[in-house]
């Protein structure tokens, strides 16, 4: 799915399991990412990613993996993104499917 700026639950899971896994920025509700989200994701509400990447916090010689309930803000954040040079990928169909799939979370 590269081409495209896309990632499957499958690809991401494989990716999380290796030596350097992508960042996961989940960009949901935060009362959502509270309640369940994917290991190791790091929360900023879409609205507030300009600041977070004027943080500092993504570094661009890493892959960066958008999270959103079923991907379609994801897309948006991913495409801005890779605008800016970093190498971001949106979560095909996003946080549910990788829910509906069995995949792990934690609260």
């Amino acid at each position: 799915h590269d081409g495209f700026g896309l990632i499957s639950c499958k690809d991401l899971a494989e990716r999380r399991a290796q030596e350097d896994p992508p960042f996961i920025l989940d960009i949901r509700k935060h009362h959502d990412w509270a309640k369940h989200r994917i290991p190791g994701s790091v929360h900023c509400e879409w609205e507030a990613v300009g600041d977070f990447i004027e943080s500092g916090q993504l570094l661009e010689q890493r892959d960066v993996v958008v999270v959103c309930y079923v991907g379609q803000s994801s897309g948006q954040v991913t495409g801005i993104l890779r605008a800016l040079g970093y190498r971001a990928y949106s979560l095909l169909n996003g946080f549910t499917e990788w829910v509906e799939s069995g995949y792990p979370r934690e609260s």
